[in-house]
């Protein structure tokens, strides 16, 4: 069964892949290192998932599908 942190970075990935781009370079542009995204758990706040969003150029509400 999958966890919402789990579907959420599926999201992310499937995000990026639409729009041609990785973890390593949203993580490069978010000045973050590049297990900003795998460090992620259940608990992970609502900004944390914003500031993916907004970097991507998705919503929250895309990253959160499916929960």
């Amino acid at each position: 069964m999958r966890t919402n942190i789990d579907l959420i970075k599926m999201n992310i990935k499937q995000e990026l892949k639409e729009r041609k781009s990785n973890i390593k370079t949203l993580c490069e542009e978010m000045k973050e290192d590049r297990f900003f995204i795998y460090r992620m758990t259940d608990n992970a706040p609502v900004s944390k998932v914003i500031k993916i969003a907004h970097s991507i150029g998705c919503t929250a509400s895309d990253l959160l599908k499916g929960i």
